[in-house]
């Protein structure tokens, strides 16, 4: 048996994914916008499945504030750029796969290239104008959205693509946010560790995807909540792209 075949054995062990599914996965590229809280998560066990080319997206540096909940970071990064950070983690969990830091800010001038020839975005930044942006640079691609969210104890997940509401159907963009957010880091690391799910789910074809569900998490209760949404005709998102049948 291959070293190849030996460090992915238990996944390909599931008859969804096999030998089948473990090469797409090595063949996909996935840009992940943001390696803090949800990053983290999604940036490690993405390498640990065997993406083939992950594409970090941040354009921050590490701070003492951040290590209660970006585990991808430790002391000796203090200071450093967050890409550079992470892409050195990564690389030692798993030194097979390509990881590509990209230390640039996300915005309308930036984001068409930054996620081109991507076969899933993951966003993992904590700002509403990020989030929008990269919410309408997929609709435009046509390249599948994965979302979360997280404040406190609780979270979300949402998959975004043409046929399905996104963050703009939601009213994402008369969300108010006057300063940081408290957060527990185990929580980043429940939604960050679904939305790296739904993209192994999405790359290999097996399960269903949370386009038009929008997976709700209550850390204090320990619940899960499903909430069907709906594309709104109105969305200023969706009306920049054609809807896909």
């Amino acid at each position: 048996m291959s070293s190849f075949s030996t460090r992915y054995e238990r996944q390909t062990l599931l008859p969804m994914i096999g030998e089948h599914g473990q090469n797409k996965l090595a063949s996909s590229v996935v840009t992940v916008c943001g390696c803090g809280g949800l990053g983290s998560p999604v940036l490690t066990y993405l390498a640990c499945a065997g993406l083939g080319t992950l594409n970090i997206v941040d354009y921050d540096t590490v701070s003492v504030s951040n290590l209660n909940r970006q585990h991808i970071h430790g002391e000796d990064a203090l200071g450093k750029a967050k890409v550079i950070s992470a892409a050195s983690t990564l690389s030692r969990l798993n030194s097979s796969i390509s990881i590509k830091p990209i230390e640039m800010l996300i915005d309308d001038t930036t984001i068409d290239a930054l996620i081109q020839g991507s076969d899933a975005v993951i966003d993992c930044t904590d700002n509403i104008p990020a989030r929008l942006t990269i919410n309408k640079g997929c609709l435009r691609q046509d390249i599948p959205l994965i979302e979360g969210g997280i404040n406190g104890f609780t979270g979300f997940v949402l998959c975004v693509d043409r046929k399905h509401a996104c963050l703009g159907c939601l009213g994402y963009e008369r969300a108010v946010r006057s300063g940081p957010l408290g957060v527990i880091g185990a929580t980043a690391g429940v939604i960050g560790a679904l939305q790296a799910l739904e993209c192994i789910k999405l790359i290999t074809g097996c399960g269903e995807n949370l386009f038009g569900t929008l997976l709700q998490y209550d850390g204090l209760r320990s619940s899960f909540e499903r909430i069907t949404v709906h594309v709104y005709e109105k969305c200023v998102c969706h009306a920049e792209t054609p809807r896909s049948e």
